[in-house]
């Protein structure tokens, strides 16, 4: 069997597999109950949010920003300006939810607690399942305001 000079040594890797990418998300929508000059609050907003796109949806302006830091942004200008709207929280701006099971019964929920916010992470609510007779107690239930890493 021939080698040509120019042929990688046989345990070499010849191509690295293309890394697929993360698709982003767009945030969700801000729905506007405009009231009063409207349009003067549109062209503030775009100050706040330059991807700024609205469109009437029904008796609501439909506001759409192409990313969370302009959603963030134009969330907190709303919020200011005491603007009527609705609208649904980033996806990593959401509470985890975390189930821990197999732990003894005596296990203090407090000390949970202190592990949790020791590790850095916020705990939003903790409770044991003793609250609940039909099912085993060895599961507290812990939402945190980050992800796990």
């Amino acid at each position: 069997m021939e080698t040509n000079a120019d042929d990688p040594p046989a345990g070499d890797i010849v191509e690295s597999a293309p890394v697929p990418e993360r698709k982003v998300r767009a945030p969700p929508p801000f729905f506007i109950n405009p009231k009063g000059d409207w349009r003067q609050l549109v062209a503030i907003a775009k100050m706040h949010a330059p991807s700024f796109q609205s469109q009437m949806a029904g008796r609501f302006l439909k506001v759409t920003v192409a990313d969370a830091d302009q959603y963030r942004a134009l969330n907190s200008f709303l919020t200011e300006a005491g603007v009527e709207f609705k609208s649904f929280n980033l996806k990593e701006d959401r509470p985890v939810k975390v189930v821990i099971r197999g732990l003894p019964s005596n296990t203090e929920p407090e000390d949970i607690q202190a592990e949790i916010e020791a590790e850095g992470f916020k705990v939003v609510k903790i409770f044991s399942n003793e609250a609940f007779p039909d099912k085993t107690a060895d599961a507290p239930f812990l939402p945190s305001d980050r992800k796990w890493p």
